[in-house]
């Protein structure tokens, strides 16, 4: 679930209701068909993303929602499973692409537009291009020259410190804190962030902490 742009209070949660109500329903009952869903507020709607629209399939979501007059409904190519499932690849090919000079700063779904997002430090489109040749351009979508950095504009080195803003070239979001969970003696890094635009499940790469993994829950 994404929400472009969204910052700050919320003045009217009826719509992000409506769309946790959509994620919940679309996951359950249709995680074959459901591609995601995302808030425009200019337009006052929250459109359901399906691979497969149906009237059936409608009606079952209009009638699980809290707020159906907000519903629209968009045919879209990939479902969330499958946006998930090459994030995850491209998270794990991280060490082979880095091996041939592909920085990856983040990764996360923009759900808007059907594709991940691809953030990578590099500047030349030469890398974008190898990325695109790999994943498929229909699937991603790359911005370049990217690093995270804080409010002031300068790139934030350890620690890093709750209520920074976290920029990905896509997303920005509040950092609250960071915590490490220990398997198997690998650690697994995760930050709490304030929730208002990296996506759920989204990972973001911090350039001095690399290859240490942050994957940003709200």
């Amino acid at each position: 679930m994404s929400e472009p742009g969204q910052q700050g209070h919320d003045p009217d949660p009826s719509f992000r209701e409506t769309a946790v109500d959509v994620a919940q329903v679309g996951k359950s009952a249709f995680a074959d068909t459901f591609g995601g869903v995302w808030i425009d507020r200019t337009n006052r709607r929250v459109h359901v993303q399906l691979t497969v629209p149906s009237p059936a399939t409608h009606g079952e979501f209009m009638r699980r929602v809290r707020h159906p007059e907000h519903v629209v409904f968009d045919k879209v190519a990939r479902t969330a499973a499958e946006l998930d499932a090459l994030r995850r690849r491209i998270v794990a090919d991280m060490p082979a692409l880095s091996a041939k000079g592909i920085h990856v700063v983040a990764v996360g779904e923009v759900t808007d537009i059907n594709k991940n997002a691809v953030s990578i430090s590099d500047s030349d489109v030469t890398a974008a291009d190898a990325l695109y040749r790999l994943y498929g351009r229909d699937a991603i979508i790359v911005r370049t020259g990217i690093t995270i950095r804080r409010l002031t504009g300068r790139q934030d080195p350890p620690p890093l410190l709750g209520g920074i803003q976290l920029e990905d070239g896509f997303h920005t979001c509040t950092l609250g804190f960071i915590s490490a969970r220990i398997s198997g003696g690998t650690a697994s890094y995760q930050a709490l962030t304030a929730g208002h635009c990296f996506p759920l499940g989204g990972v973001v790469f911090h350039d001095i902490l690399a290859p240490l993994l942050f994957p940003w829950v709200a």
